[in-house]
């Protein structure tokens, strides 16, 4: 998921609320696992292919054909995240609230939140120019909220000032057994007017607008109880990117929502 925001850390003031910097985003999706990128391989043929080369494409057509590359691809080690601790998210109390075991957050980097401060997120580096403009941070990469965690999910969005939500992934998809599996709860309401209760928070839908049939753009107020502090959100869903496939229709929608 993408959550953008206005930066900072800490809790509002009733009294004094602190100044909200930039904007950051927030990029939330929830595939244990992404496709590898397709890449057409041109070559000269220089004559009838030999066994061993035979015996090898055979063995890499078997494997796409049953799927079975997922599994060599997902042995592979990212080298930039092969020494990062994340040792906060493999904690007992902490397991639950993480949707896939193996995509955690790294320590250095998760998001904080107030006085409990876990949740499956991470803040993303902003690239040099902006960094040295003072924005350190540029967005934060999150899981699809569970239903026992959506309430951490809505503290983080008003603790870290969000001001856009991008969700990459419907609620519900078939798997390759042809079985629904939950992909992300319904972590807000779906009709003008309606509001969600999340603890002290009231998250109501404001307005909703679909331009095209792979986005759904909607705006959320958040209201915490405890403060008399509201907060107004832009989410915006892109429906056209399965779990376990690829964008079905090319990348202009998805490139006309990052502009």
């Amino acid at each position: 998921m993408v959550v953008d925001e206005e930066g900072g850390q800490g809790w509002a003031q009733v009294a004094r609320k602190p100044p909200r910097p930039q904007p950051r985003t927030v990029d939330h999706d929830t595939p244990k696992q992404r496709s590898p990128p397709q890449r057409e391989v041109r070559h000269k043929s220089k004559g009838p292919a030999t066994p061993a080369l035979k015996k090898a494409l055979e063995e890499i057509c078997g494997k796409l054909d049953k799927r079975a590359w997922g599994k060599d691809w997902g042995k592979i080690q990212l080298k930039a995240g092969a020494n990062r601790p994340y040792d906060v998210a493999e904690l007992p109390v902490n397991q639950p609230k993480n949707r896939y075991y193996d995509v955690l957050p790294f320590d250095y980097n998760r998001v904080l939140l107030h006085p409990k401060d876990y949740i499956n997120a991470s803040l993303v580096k902003a690239r040099d120019e902006e960094a040295r403009e003072g924005n350190q941070w540029h967005f934060i990469a999150a899981q699809g909220p569970l239903e026992e965690t959506a309430t951490d999910f809505w503290r983080m969005v008003m603790e870290q000032y969000t001001k856009q939500i991008v969700m990459l992934t419907r609620t519900e998809e078939r798997n390759t057994h042809g079985a629904v599996v939950e992909k992300c709860c319904c972590y807000f309401p779906l009709v003008v007017g309606d509001s969600q209760l999340h603890g002290s928070l009231t998250v109501k839908l404001l307005s909703i607008s679909c331009p095209n049939p792979d986005l759904i753009i909607q705006r959320f107020t958040i209201t915490n109880a405890q403060i008399d502090d509201t907060w107004e959100v832009d989410h915006f869903q892109y429906i056209n990117w399965p779990d376990q496939g690829v964008v079905n229709k090319g990348n202009g929608t998805l490139l006309d929502l990052i502009r």
